[in-house]
């Protein structure tokens, strides 16, 4: 709100009286001297008591306008503070009748009760005021709400100590001393927060009992049992909890070679070897994305993981030779090796006078990483790369480090 602004109103209020609340809702919204604002709840609570309804103009600045509790309190026990309106919220009171002229005959009298009127009213005021506000610490420092309204009222900190009464803890001046001062609100207003406040921050231990010694001993125990067998049994909850969210089983990807014509154990373990090496290179540098003059390579290179990081694991296993016959279905490697295209069923192959041959086989199994985004699709490229290998076995011959 205008640092300036004495004087506010209650346009519409967001919540009704019972309803919670949490902490950034709009309570209501309020007319300034300036603008229509919402005001935003700053913790979680209960709208308890409203004070001022909708459309209540001219309300001065610290007046309160609502009653609100913590979350959770039971408002129906609540014991509501007592806030009585400021001066210029009162409503008149109608004047009173003139009394009979020969009542009112002894003149002099009427007139004296009518001046100590007043000063019985100030004089309770002054009690209900000494009784919350204290003499102000002179060695405080005032709140930045303060010392704006004493900057903007001409009133230096000397005077503000010697003739403020402070109502905050340990004789600090708030915000609602200096309008009462001011005149600007009651200061019954002011007292009768502080008493509330006072009142609810102390504890009453009044119905508090000491345990006697040894009194109590066989609950304590008997507590600490049910404790215990109640600990046990979340315990056995939470481990079968555990077993039914076990960890879920890798990625596999499994593919099956099976030569095209016979060959040496020891020769097929050199190409398998070499192919191997080759397919894991190649599976871990070759590019994801197609080539296009829209995409910067260099840029892929920086946002793409690791080429560190595991992508799977490979299993290889060489089986024992495997009977195949002609026209089985299944694509065998070495083809251009032959005269002859073979297929196999696991039963039978090809060869030149139609009998069946035994033909080794390789089990490829790949165990993919769930920790590295690319790692199924370099894990196919793998595969791809170690058929296409076993397939064109010129290839594993130009690397002068492998032997045919």
């Amino acid at each position: 709100m205008s640092p300036t602004m004495d004087k506010g109103g209650v346009v519409k209020w967001a919540v009704k009286e019972g309803d919670s609340f949490n902490s950034g809702d709009a309570l209501l919204e309020v007319e300034t001297d300036k603008a229509q604002i919402d005001v935003d709840a700053q913790d979680d609570g209960i709208m308890v008591k409203i004070l001022a309804q909708n459309g209540t103009q001219d309300i001065p600045v610290g007046k309160p306008i609502a009653i609100i509790a913590e979350p959770g309190d039971d408002i129906a026990s609540l014991e509501l503070p007592k806030i009585e309106e400021a001066p210029e919220a009162k409503t008149a009171a109608p004047a009173p009748a003139p009394a009979p002229a020969a009542a009112a005959a002894p003149s002099a009298p009427s007139g004296k009760s009518s001046e100590s009127a007043p000063e019985s009213k100030q004089a309770s005021t002054s009690t209900t005021t000494s009784s919350s506000f204290s003499k102000a610490d002179s060695t405080q420092r005032f709140f930045p709400s303060v010392e704006l309204l004493l900057e903007l009222n001409s009133i230096s900190r000397d005077d503000a100590l010697q003739k403020i009464p402070a109502s905050g803890p340990k004789g600090r001046i708030t915000k609602g001393d200096v309008l009462a001062y001011l005149g600007k609100i009651s200061q019954d207003d002011v007292n009768s927060i502080t008493s509330y406040i006072d009142k609810k921050s102390k504890i009453d231990l009044s119905n508090v009992e000491l345990r006697k010694p040894g009194q109590g001993k066989e609950q304590e125990l008997q507590g600490k049992a049910e404790a215990g067998a109640g600990a046990e049994a979340e315990l056995g909850d939470k481990q079968q909890g555990a077993l039914k969210k076990s960890k879920p089983e890798p990625v596999k990807i499994s593919k099956t070679f099976i030569l095209s014509k016979p060959v040496s154990f020891d020769h097929l373990n050199s190409i398998v070897s070499r192919a191997t090496k080759l397919s894991e290179q190649y599976s871990y540098a070759a590019p994801l994305y197609p080539k296009s003059d829209l995409i910067d390579p260099l840029f892929e290179d920086i946002i793409a993981p690791s080429s560190n990081l595991e992508r799977f694991k490979i299993n290889v296993k060489i089986n024992e030779p495997v009977i195949v016959s002609k026209g089985s279905g299944a694509s065998l490697i070495f083809d251009e090796l032959t005269s002859i295209g073979a297929t196999a069923t696991g039963t039978g192959s090809a060869s030149a006078d139609g009998k069946t041959t035994a033909l080794p086989s390789i089990d490829i199994d790949l165990i993919v990483s769930d920790k590295v985004v690319d790692a199924k699709q370099r894990a196919e490229l793998f595969i791809e790369k170690f058929g296409e290998l076993l397939t064109v076995p010129q290839e594993l011959e130009k690397s002068q480090d492998f032997i045919i």
